[in-house]
């Protein structure tokens, strides 16, 4: 994997138009304001030899993977375009890893140099999301003024946002322990399949006072 992110880096540069100066230089930049998102214990056994190297390297990476994902994959060098075809779906989920994830700053800073068309990025994560696709599926809405921490950040793009409620601590000590699909119908809570693609709609909706409904998207998976 680390030679794949060299030559990720080394294409990404390279097809940026620009000098490695320039962008290893705007990731220097972002790195150093990024570097106190990190754990400070862990930090300070971490020199800026070790720390500057490894966020050009995944900041590059994560760019021209998110370009494999949108109109980008064309352009991109055979090579490198067959190892993200063979491995997408182990970098599906790393990605989303919480532990992996990398200051959007730092992202930022490699997207400057080569645009990522951030709209097609999430089209593309939420269609793998879901198992449906709804034909008359409203169009993403950007917010400029957004500013995510990381790629996760991007995450209520990809599923959606919700109205509900947070439960008090009190309620949620009150709350049964997790049951299956048949005990649930055997105790009177029906299971209904919502006519949407958004993940986040579901939950459970009080009916009456001894009774409820759960609510579970179409598009949620199993497994």
């Amino acid at each position: 994997m680390e030679k794949v992110k060299h030559v990720a880096a080394y294409h990404c540069v390279r097809e940026s138009g620009h000098t490695l100066e320039e962008v290893y230089g705007a990731v220097v930049s972002a790195s150093h304001d990024a570097r106190r998102l990190y754990d400070k214990d862990v930090m300070e056994v971490v020199d800026d030899d070790d720390f500057l190297p490894m966020m050009f390297y995944d900041a590059c990476f994560l760019v021209q993977y998110m370009l494999w994902c949108t109109h980008g994959a064309g352009e991109m060098e055979v090579s490198l375009r067959n190892f993200f075809d063979f491995n997408r779906k182990v970098l599906r989920h790393d990605l989303m890893l919480l532990e992996k994830q990398l200051p959007w700053r730092v992202v930022e800073a490699i997207v400057t140099f080569r645009p990522v068309d951030l709209v097609d990025f999430i089209a593309d994560w939420r269609d793998y999301l879901q198992d449906r696709k709804v034909l008359e599926e409203k169009p993403l809405v950007w917010d400029d003024s957004y500013q995510p921490p990381h790629l996760l950040g991007l995450r209520f793009y990809m599923v959606g946002k919700s109205n509900t409620k947070l439960h008090t601590k009190a309620k949620l000590n009150s709350i049964s322990v997790s049951v299956s699909a048949i005990e649930l119908a055997e105790i009177g809570i029906t299971l209904t399949a919502k006519k949407t693609t958004e993940l986040i709609h579901m939950g459970v909706s009080k009916r009456e006072i001894l009774s409820a409904e759960l609510d579970l998207t179409c598009a949620a998976r199993s497994g």
